[in-house]
């Protein structure tokens, strides 16, 4: 149940990130099809090369038959490619016009707080927000593999199919290794989000006691308060390094065991 609400929670996050990208969505998700046309130059181009070969060695029985086919498909790859450009240019453009925007509604929303309020947060954390945390969060979007996707979807039940009716012993070993990888993703890539987010969060107070050292310094030289902050800062540097190894581990774990099989 935990799994199924942290990734309907992703997926909601998901969609309320391409709110401030306003009249940019459409285009968004105009780059985004465009994009996962690159699963059909994946299907075609190996066909291609196979025609080519058999074209080559003679091996084909209707020799001018397939060569029309080949010419079709490569015509077709020439057209799609482009297209499959253009959407990774209005993917990565649409992303970076939301991110431009979310800063500057973050900002606005911050001067519009009471003086309590701001008094109660963390000035370094109200730094980091403005800062790499955005552009964490508007990683994702220029990360979403749609077209990464939409591959597994299409090919992988093609491909069990064809292993089980051609080679079954290879299918009995490649399906249920493949279908625990994608469960292993599943169980620990909300682990490894939720590590790295608690990191990014200490992130964001380390900076506290260096904007108080700027800020304040020459109060800090006058009563020789660099002891304490020095100490603060080092506590928040032992637990952010101590997350990120756990963060790290995991992680490591998980790719070893993926890019292994």
């Amino acid at each position: 149940m935990k799994s199924r609400t942290g990734y309907r929670e992703a997926f909601s996050f998901l969609l309320r990130l391409c709110r401030p990208m306003g009249r940019e969505q459409k285009i968004y998700w105009l780059g985004c099809l465009f994009e996962s046309l690159e699963m059909l130059n994946t299907l075609m181009i190996p066909f291609v090369f196979q025609q080519m070969i058999q074209i080559v060695s003679g091996a084909g029985e209707n020799g001018a038959g397939n060569m029309g086919i080949v010419l079709l498909l490569l015509a077709a790859v020439l057209l799609i490619t482009p297209l499959i450009s253009l959407g990774s240019y209005l993917h990565q453009k649409s992303a970076t016009h939301g991110k431009n925007n979310m800063r500057t509604l973050l900002f606005s929303h911050i001067q519009r707080l009471p003086v309590a309020e701001l008094q109660k947060r963390d000035m370094g954390e109200t730094v980091t927000l403005l800062g790499s945390d955005v552009d964490k969060a508007y990683g994702l979007l220029h990360g979403i593999g749609m077209p990464s996707c939409c591959q597994f979807l299409l090919i992988f039940p093609v491909t069990a199919v064809i292993l089980l009716c051609y080679c079954p012993p290879v299918a009995v070993l490649a399906v249920p290794v493949s279908l625990a990888t994608v469960c292993i993703s599943a169980v620990f890539n909300p682990r490894v989000s939720r590590l790295g987010q608690e990191a990014q969060k200490e992130m964001g107070a380390s900076a506290g006691p260096l904007i108080e050292l700027i800020q304040g310094y020459p109060v800090v030289r006058m009563f020789a308060g660099y002891a304490r902050l020095t100490e603060r800062f080092t506590e928040i540097c032992r637990s952010i390094f101590r997350k990120r190894v756990h963060y790290r581990t995991i992680n490591g774990i998980v790719d070893g065991f993926l890019n292994f099989f």
